[in-house]
């Protein structure tokens, strides 16, 4: 039986070729690549791609170093994105020779990924020739000093370091010298300057000390999200964070030790603080809910400051902490209208805990979700 033309024809290799790089993205690169044995039409369907992921899940890293090496000499056209994530050894590595190719690509994104525990990655030079770049993400990276003729990266909208290894000027002159930083993520660096990012919307540190502002310092004018794990407050420094948010929506306060909380935040509507005290076991009963009464007040002015707050979570004894004011007859009129969700983490509950929660439900008349879980010895 004879087929039609209309049936026999190659409908796929005839669509435009940004939708063939759609469709080729949703494949391992390594995939996209072996496309070249479909066809004629097929040889270099892939070499436009925009977006180049490698992934080095196995322990293969000379091959696929010839691998990307290969990709990037043959690939035509702008590239948006290039990403590596490796496991293994780096010695191997071309990145001289892959960020300069990527400089001259004017890369919009770049993902170097690092999950070697004990070795970190130096970043070449030519990193700081990416002019273009718009999200910058490193893992487990050495960075050098930027060059000095090095302009900044004036259009880098999105910075995650992760465990970066770069000296305190040096990274002060990185974020001075990115004027529309909208996101920042730091995870492992201290001391920490920030004061130069005024543009920040999203802001989240993990395990950071921060340097004290200077005396200028207006606020972070246009931050919407603060996540805050494990940062050191010895200097106060949360003050110049939570005093000057005018637009602040979403706050989270993790294991940050030495807080002293207040927020000047109108528009927050999600917040998640950990109520965590070190009391010394040896105390006498009375000094030891002294202390708890203490922090409940600082908790408490937080909370009772927040009228349009819809969502809460708190963790670590909070509840403990909030029976003791509640005992006292410290907020049995507060009220929270807006409150729409409610969440207890790790809670322990006696006849006072369990009053004190049921207070502080009945207070939040609107709410639809409450999520309890409990702390049992």
């Amino acid at each position: 039986m004879e087929i039609s033309k209309d049936r026999a024809r190659d409908y796929i290799s005839d669509l435009p070729q940004n939708i063939i790089d759609k469709i080729l993205m949703l494949l391992p690169i390594e995939d996209a690549v072996r496309t070249t044995v479909l066809s004629k039409k097929w040889m270099y369907k892939w070499i436009t791609i925009p977006e180049l992921v490698f992934i080095d899940k196995f322990k293969w890293t000379q091959k696929l170093v010839s691998f990307i090496d290969r990709v990037l000499i043959l690939h035509k056209g702008p590239l948006t994105n290039f990403t590596y994530y490796f496991l293994w050894s780096h010695n191997s590595l071309n990145l001289n020779q892959w960020i300069i190719h990527l400089a001259n690509k004017e890369i919009k994104e770049l993902i170097i990924n690092s999950f070697c525990i004990n070795e970190s990655i130096t970043m070449p030079s030519y990193l700081y020739s990416c002019l273009n770049l718009t999200h910058l993400e490193l893992f487990n990276c050495t960075l050098r000093e930027p060059p000095p003729n090095f302009v900044g990266f004036k259009s880098l909208k999105s910075l995650i370091l992760h465990h970066p290894d770069i000296k305190s000027p040096s990274f002060d002159r990185l974020l001075s010298s990115c004027p529309v930083l909208e996101r920042l993520k730091i995870v492992s660096l201290m001391p920490l300057y920030l004061y130069s990012c005024l543009n920040l919307t999203h802001l989240e540190l993990s395990r950071c000390a921060l340097k004290e502002p200077p005396s200028n310092f207006v606020g972070f004018r246009s931050l919407k999200s603060l996540n805050l794990f494990e940062v050191d407050n010895k200097s106060g420094c949360f003050d110049s964070f939570l005093s000057i948010c005018p637009v602040l929506e979403r706050l989270e306060i993790v294991s940050c030790r030495h807080q002293n909380i207040r927020i000047c935040a109108p528009n927050l509507k999600w917040l998640c603080i950990n109520a965590t005290v070190s009391i010394t076991i040896n105390k006498t009963r009375g000094t030891e809910d002294c202390l708890m009464l203490e922090r409940f007040y600082n908790l408490i002015k937080v909370l009772s400051s927040l009228d349009g707050l819809e969502k809460l979570v708190v963790r670590d004894h909070f509840v403990k902490y909030l029976s003791v004011g509640y005992a006292a007859g410290k907020f049995r009129n507060a009220t929270y209208n807006h409150l729409k969700y409610l969440e207890l983490d790790d809670a322990t509950f006696g006849h006072k805990e369990l009053s004190a929660t049921l207070f502080l439900v009945i207070s939040s008349r609107n709410i639809q979700e409450l999520q309890i879980s409990a702390m049992f010895n």
